[in-house]
């Protein structure tokens, strides 16, 4: 209807040209709208490359969750193949080649993960920066082309107004731009839009960018850790090593010491036997002695009797004495008979009777049988003499040879005293030496405990196979203890092997010495014996047991 109305108008130049003015304005308003329209396909557009820009963030989140997912299982792995090592070590070196393919696969992954994923992002970020830049592009040509009608649109209201336009175009020029302005809101918010979308696509991709770079920290901590655990077994191989040759150094040093142990105890038992031996050899001297002082008693009772005999004969002699000088009287009367004859003391009557030849008579005869009993008196006499002086001389000996008895007796209690304390020293050298066996044998169970847990972990049963294990600190600390314990154990050994010969030593000696008083005083006893088991004692059998006994 405007549109009629404006053509049955009367025609004006002005008139003319502001409908001119407002075809062209029309056709730019229509441009404007098909351009309003591509703008909203391409807002349309634009969200749904955000959607796919939010789509693609979100796969890039669960592919980051992914790997995360994947890392800590690839660390669970880990874990639970050092759990493996370390529980099955035996079969480390029989695993150890496809632990590596393992491991080698698990790197091919990583690394092929890892340059697919840096693809995806560097094509991302270039897709991303190409629709960005595009769309920038759209959305400043625009605005341009909007600028530029608002300046034209600016440029006919000022003509319009200086021309007095029609107040029916003033209202369609300010429909237009109420259009226009809420076609500048629209395009705000768009812009703000974009640029939140914008924001939140960087921020997605920052997220994948630290994602990735968490990844590659994992990695490179999960190397890092490969390295040192490859370390670590390198150390624990080597001291593992040192450690099972120092165990069989000492099992073989235990093995000698328990042979020379053994050694020892069997000469102990054997000295022990001798010690017994020596100390029945001991009581039965001492029963000798006891029997030779019951015998030098018995002497000594002997010699008593003998010198009551001695007193009898010489009472007796006292009696001759009498009778001789009765005799000497009565020869005092007969002295002219004999005054010729001059025999010596020890020469008989009947001797000077055969050699004067001169005494023929009867009372001659009788003189002469007088004179002999006076012989034989004095012979008595002079025997009883010599034996008494024999008996004192014999009683003064039998008292020296009591005295150096009762000395030999004291001896050999004091001998018997030391062979029964050695006999108790032996006994509690023997109660020390099994003590000792005993701690050996408790050794030798704490040296085989670590045995038999190496052997049950697999350790020992095959050295050369075993390269690639893994051991704990303190299990080398506690074989490191046990080794020094051990060490000490054996020098103690030695050190109480050393004392045990040299007390043994010490005991045969003093065996020895006590069998040579013991030999010696049976002799000595012998010799007594000998001496007084025979009445009748020469000087030379008394000057022999004292040359004896003096010896």
């Amino acid at each position: 209807m405007s549109e009629t109305e404006v053509k049955h108008l009367p025609v004006n130049p002005c008139c003319h040209l502001l409908q001119e003015q407002v075809s062209r304005l029309q056709g730019e308003l229509l441009e404007s709208t098909a351009k309003l329209n591509e703008s909203s396909k391409a807002r349309k557009a634009l969200r749904k490359a955000i959607r796919l820009l939010e789509l693609q963030n979100q796969l890039l989140n669960k592919e980051s969750e992914e790997e995360k997912k994947r890392a800590e299982d690839r660390e669970k792995e880990l874990s639970s193949l050092r759990s493996e090592i370390l529980a099955s070590r035996q079969l480390v070196c029989l695993g150890s080649k496809g632990a590596n393919e393992k491991v080698d696969e698990e790197r091919g992954k990583v690394d092929a993960e890892k340059c697919s994923s840096e693809k995806m992002c560097a094509d991302k970020e270039a897709e991303d920066k190409q629709k960005e830049l595009a769309t920038r592009h759209g959305w400043e040509a625009e605005v341009s082309a909007l600028k530029s009608q608002i300046v034209l649109l600016q440029q006919g209201m000022a003509v319009q107004n200086e021309t007095n336009v029609p107040r029916l175009f003033q209202a369609q020029l300010s429909e237009e731009h109420a259009k226009i302005n809420q076609l500048k809101k629209l395009l705000e918010k768009e812009r703000h839009r974009a640029d939140s979308e914008a924001k939140k696509a960087k921020e997605a991709m920052r997220k994948a960018s630290e994602a990735q770079k968490m990844v590659m920290t994992q990695k490179s901590r999960a190397d890092e850790e490969r390295r040192l655990a490859a370390i670590e077994r390198k150390e624990a191989t080597v001291q593992l090593e040192k450690l099972r040759a120092e165990v069989e150094f000492l099992r073989s040093n235990l093995v000698s010491e328990t042979l020379k142990f053994e050694e020892t105890n069997k000469k102990l038992e054997t000295e022990k036997q001798k010690v017994i031996e020596e100390k029945q050899r001991a009581d039965n001297e001492m029963a000798k002695a006891e029997e030779k002082s019951r015998l030098l008693e018995m002497s000594e009772r002997h010699i008593v009797e003998e010198k009551s005999r001695s007193d009898c004969l010489s009472q007796k002699i006292e009696e001759d004495r009498h009778s001789l000088r009765k005799l000497q009287e009565e020869i005092a009367k007969y002295a002219p008979v004999t005054k010729n004859v001059k025999a010596p003391c020890g020469d008989s009557v009947e001797n000077t009777v055969f050699r004067t030849g001169k005494l023929n008579n009867l009372p001659q005869l009788e003189v002469i049988s007088k004179e002999s009993g006076v012989s034989k008196l004095i012979r008595d006499c002079v025997q009883c003499r010599g034996l008494s002086k024999k008996l004192k001389e014999a009683k003064q000996k039998a008292r020296r040879e009591k005295k150096l008895a009762n000395s030999e007796m004291a001896k050999a209690e004091e001998l018997r005293k030391i062979v029964e304390t050695f006999g108790r020293n032996a006994m509690v050298n023997r109660r020390q030496a099994e003590e000792l066996a005993h701690e050996l044998e408790g050794n030798r169970c704490k040296t085989d405990e670590p045995k038999n847990e190496f052997m049950s972990s697999g350790i020992l049963i095959n050295p050369r196979v075993n390269n690639n294990t893994n051991t704990d600190p303190r299990t080398v600390k506690l074989l490191k203890k046990e080794l020094k314990i051990c060490k000490m154990q054996v020098k103690h050994a030695k050190e109480v092997a050393s004392f045990e010969k040299s007390r043994n030593l010490l005991l045969q000696q003093e065996i020895r010495r006590i069998k040579r008083e013991c030999s010696r005083i049976s002799d000595h006893f012998d010799s007594l014996d000998k001496c007084f088991s025979s009445q009748n004692v020469s000087k030379d059998d008394l000057r022999k047991v004292s040359y004896a006994i003096y010896i």
